[in-house]
């Protein structure tokens, strides 16, 4: 704004205020930037205005490149593969491809000797014939959820590192907290109903354990009073659910 003027002795405006237009940023760098390699991180340079210091593009962090192998050497750091097998006439290259074991002994995906670092899901060994928990290219033994066949999409239950086709219950799913029904292992997305596990009896809709539901279900035991997706054994009473009144004894609900 510009001052403006007016008469000291009456206060009469001689010359109005005037708005001056903003500047707009100026902008330069927010720091260093730094290319990122095979095995350590880079950093965006950002941006912010050399007027007033706002900051108007945070650095970022660049991901790791990863090693480019080829012929057993990294083309861009020149570092060797470890799972490289060096050809003779006597023996060819042989390249891994799929869910192998390498010479480091840990089994990963790999194609043409390259472990698949960005590939988390579930890959089939060729000399098992099981499905195998993989996440980030190799294969966590350590693993106990769930896990999705990258090409149909479909969900089963993993224990220990692979899939366990004799799961038929309801499990927990580590990353989300949510719970989900599996017959023969596999997730289908289609079970509503009162099923049960080592905790208790639950409400599932649409294979997934729904803690929002308070009212009554059955199944082939009988008709259940549920509280926040979980068969209240405790609790007796009367309950009116869509227009009926039940009458409930340690959970078992029966039309009044």
């Amino acid at each position: 704004m510009t001052e403006g003027k007016k008469c000291s002795v009456c206060g009469e405006v001689l010359e109005a205020q005037i708005e001056i237009p903003s500047f707009g940023h100026t902008e330069t760098t927010l720091g260093e930037s730094k290319a990122p390699t095979c095995t350590e991180t880079g950093l965006t340079e950002g941006k912010k205005c050399s007027i007033c210091g706002e900051i108007l593009e945070a650095q970022k962090e660049i991901p790791a490149l990863g090693h480019d192998y080829k012929d057993g050497v990294c083309t861009r750091c020149g570092e060797k593969d470890p799972n490289y097998v060096e050809p003779t006439p006597e023996e060819p290259a042989v390249k891994l491809n799929g869910l192998e074991k390498g010479k480091d002994g840990k089994w990963a995906l790999y194609k043409d000797n390259v472990v698949q670092k960005d590939f988390t899901g579930l890959a089939k060994s060729s000399y098992t014939k099981n499905w195998y928990y993989v996440k980030n290219g190799y294969v966590d033994w350590d693993y106990t959820g769930f896990g999705q066949n990258v090409n149909t999409k479909k969900w089963y239950r993993v224990k220990d590192g692979r899939v366990d086709w004799d799961a038929n219950s309801i499990y927990k799913k580590p990353e989300t907290g949510a719970w989900y029904k599996c017959t023969d292992g596999r997730v289908t997305f289609k079970e509503t109903g009162v099923f049960k596990n080592e905790n208790g009896w639950w409400y599932v809709k649409n294979s997934r354990v729904d803690f929002n539901f308070t009212g009554i279900a059955s199944n082939k035991n009988g008709t259940w009073y549920i509280r926040n997706g979980y068969v209240d054994f405790n609790y007796t009473g009367k309950v009116v659910y869509n227009g009926k009144t039940y009458n409930v004894t340690r959970g078992h609900a029966k039309l009044a």
